[in-house]
């Protein structure tokens, strides 16, 4: 009986501060996302002819360019504030009025599956490369086989006449 007035105790608690300190008992409200350590803020792109301004975020040498309303949850996904509190954060500081359901909508579909959260699956950008990746497979032929042609063709091109055959 102790026990759940201690529990009883504690989630009201929760509610009125926002923090959790009982494992398996915070409610998704109370979690506070962070950026994975390799994800860097890289700041505004300006000059590219966009209609919005476009940010850059920097995970680990591969930029990635996002809204301001993305750049701006992602400033604040530090580890240290609460789904609710970046939402209030975001809303202060920009035209745009969230909640936390929608900083928790933008983080999970839009963030993590690029990789850039902590929890976020890093598994997913390993199994999605850069479009700008060259990945190409292309038979070579030695230099035994190139250089009667490029001896023939070396020839032709300085003034001289074909071989005779």
């Amino acid at each position: 009986m102790q026990d759940q007035d201690v529990t009883r105790d504690e989630l009201e608690r929760q509610l009125v501060t926002g923090e959790c300190h009982v494992s398996g008992q915070c409610d998704d409200k109370s979690e506070k996302p962070a950026l994975a350590s390799t994800v860097r803020l890289a700041g505004k792109i300006s000059g590219l002819g966009f209609r919005e301004s476009q940010w850059l975020l920097d995970n680990g040498g591969k930029f990635v360019q996002v809204s301001e309303l993305l750049y701006r949850v992602a400033e604040h996904a530090n580890g240290e504030h609460t789904l609710q509190e970046i939402a209030a954060k975001v809303t202060d500081a920009t035209e745009w009025s969230l909640d936390a359901a929608d900083v928790e909508y933008l983080i999970e579909e839009k963030l993590a599956p690029l990789g850039l959260m902590e929890n976020g699956s890093a598994a997913a950008d390993s199994r999605n490369p850069s479009p700008l990746a060259i990945n190409l497979k292309v038979k070579t032929l030695g230099p035994g086989r190139i250089e009667p042609i490029t001896s023939c063709c070396t020839g032709f091109a300085m003034g001289l006449s074909w071989p005779s055959l």
